[in-house]
């Protein structure tokens, strides 16, 4: 072990190519990650970063550092981007930063641990479409997370000094401050490879005091982080936001139940189908009737249906009909092909790491009975990283023209079999023709300043969200007079500052204030919806006294008859 040992450090002290520095790292990954902003319109992959986009730019009022899912002080530097030059989309920049500096990181540790062809190719061909299909906060928290986690074992596998680590430490920290849920799921993926790090026993002791002394200052950087997060959330009004946010959560983050099948527990929690059908429309901006209880009561409701059996098939059938479930096959064909070419490869660890892989996965989906793109791709390339880690030799002249073909033709045909299922599935929600069919709907909000519109989530999103390429989402004092029927972020304290500056006197039940305020209009795609439940709610006939078509929306006035 000893001489093993000494082999490793002499070939560590090796002259290695220019191209495998990081500043070329780093340079090759700007590259792909600026190409596709200049080339092609980029969209965000999900409607919390539109939202959040929103907020920061100050859209929305002066909370524009409270991002709710992204911590406060990323939040700040967003605001203090935005101040100095508010044109510029700073959130968008701000992703495509992380992207570009985390592919950096993982190209530069890859290269540090083995000169094998193929996990780099993966890696430029990740690093190349992380932007036009990936924009999204959680896919860059994750990427961060396992670039400070590939930098840090590629350091301890290096035997480097303690200032080794402090790269993938930092790393590790911003994906946490991007999204704090990201970290245990990339730390269990990572697991495998670490622990077979401590199976070198001459090093064992070093490599544990290093680790604990990364782990120490990490915590510490985490623990202040956190203590900040409660201080910004720490008045009355955030609170109550956040309790009702949990409340909602623990409803529309899973999948709904048939009322018909819980009717009787619903209507003890007093759900009437009515309301149930407006929650799960996203238009609950109603607390006499959607109050915290009353949904943590529902979601128990619904929990209670979720049986081990129920969770298996729902996501079965799930997983058919998502795009892109064929990419969680390349951490398992990459395994294949490096135990194929490596003789020295670690079987067990890379064996280890990918069924960890799957075993996240798996635990994701049936404990959240959701099957995310934003969620399984970035996790899948934290394999395919800690993976290729694993791996040591250079395969010989022939094995490595075998690979770069094979390579190719897998990337090809895994790009293939995900773009199609993604075009299926996600393209729909970026069609700008569908987003442009409600121009005159904007036009029509915008031309009625002394108005205040009352917009149902089916219309907010395809209005203001999906359609829109990020260059679209600048400062606009339209939202001043646009209040939301229903979202994450309905009663924050920014939601009551419009409440309040347009003169609603009962902010807490916006939908009912529909029917006494001259100066509120319902826009929805269907009046049935919000009429059948205030008139059922409150005993008090509703109606819609005047409407106007405006593409695929509906301006309603909403009133009581007699």
């Amino acid at each position: 072990m000893g001489a093993d040992h000494k082999n490793r450090m002499d070939t560590n002290k090796m002259k290695r190519p220019v191209w495998t520095t990081f500043p070329v790292c780093l340079a090759v990954s700007i590259l792909l990650t600026v190409i596709p902003f200049a080339v092609t319109g980029i969209y965000y992959l999900f409607g919390d970063d539109y939202l959040m986009n929103y907020i920061a730019n100050g859209s929305f009022g002066p909370d524009s550092s409270h991002l709710v899912f992204i911590s406060y002080p990323v939040g700040l530097l967003l605001k203090g981007c935005y101040a100095v030059l508010p044109d510029v989309n700073w959130y968008a920049a701000l992703l495509g930063a992380v992207f570009a500096v985390s592919f950096a990181v993982i190209h530069h540790s890859i290269q540090r641990t083995t000169t094998h062809p193929l996990p780099l190719i993966v890696s430029l061909a990740a690093n190349a479409a992380a932007v036009p299909l990936f924009l999204t906060f959680t896919a860059a928290a994750f990427i961060a997370i396992g670039a400070g986690l590939a930098s840090a074992y590629a350091a301890l596998r290096k035997s480097a000094s303690f200032k080794g680590l402090i790269p993938g430490v930092l790393m590790i920290l911003a994906g946490y401050l991007i999204r704090s849920d990201c970290l245990i799921p990339a730390l269990g993926i990572a697991f495998p490879a670490y622990a077979f790090l401590l199976t070198d026993r001459e090093r064992r002791r070093m490599l544990i005091s290093r680790a604990a002394a990364g782990c120490a200052v990490l915590m510490v950087l985490v623990g202040a982080s956190v203590l900040v997060e409660k201080a910004a959330y720490s008045s009355e009004a955030w609170q109550s936001y956040r309790d009702f946010n949990e409340a909602r959560s623990s409803v529309l983050d899973y999948p709904p139940v048939a009322y018909d099948s819980f009717a009787d527990e619903f209507q003890s929690a007093g759900y009437s189908r009515n309301a149930y059908v407006l929650m799960n429309r996203w238009t609950f901006a109603e607390k006499q009737v959607f109050t915290p209880g009353r949904m943590r009561a529902v979601s128990a409701i619904m929990h209670s249906a979720y049986t081990p059996s129920y969770r298996f098939r729902y996501m079965t059938g799930n997983l058919k009909t998502m795009p892109g479930p064929m990419i969680l096959l390349i951490p398992l064909l990459l395994l294949a092909v490096l135990m194929l070419t490596d003789r020295s490869y670690r079987k067990v660890p890379g064996v280890l790491t990918v069924l960890m892989f799957y075993a996240v996965i798996a635990a994701l989906c049936v404990i959240r009975l959701r099957y995310l793109l934003r969620v399984s791709c970035p996790l899948c390339f934290i394999a395919v990283v800690f993976v290729s880690l694993l791996c040591e030799k250079m395969p010989s002249a022939k094995q490595q023209r075998l690979i770069l073909a094979g390579g190719t033709v897998l990337m090809l045909c895994a790009m293939f079999l995900f773009g199609r299922s993604y075009t299926a599935q996600v393209a729909p929600l970026r069609d700008a023709r569908t987003a442009a069919s409600y121009k005159k709907l904007r036009k029509e909000i915008d031309k009625h300043p002394d108005r205040t519109y009352v917009v149902e989530s089916p219309i907010y999103v395809w209005l203001f969200i999906y359609g829109h390429t990020v260059d679209e989402i600048k400062p606009s004092d339209t939202f001043s007079h646009v209040i939301r029927a229903g979202s994450w972020d309905n009663f924050s304290p920014r939601y009551y500052k419009i409440a309040n500056d347009r003169n609603i006197r009962d902010p807490d039940n916006l939908l009912s204030s529909l029917m006494d305020a001259d100066h509120l209009y319902l826009v929805t795609e269907n009046t049935d919806f919000v009429t059948n439940f205030l008139t059922a709610e409150y005993g008090t006939p509703c109606a819609v006294l005047s409407e106007k078509k405006k593409g695929p929306a509906t301006i309603a006035k909403i009133g009581r008859v007699s």
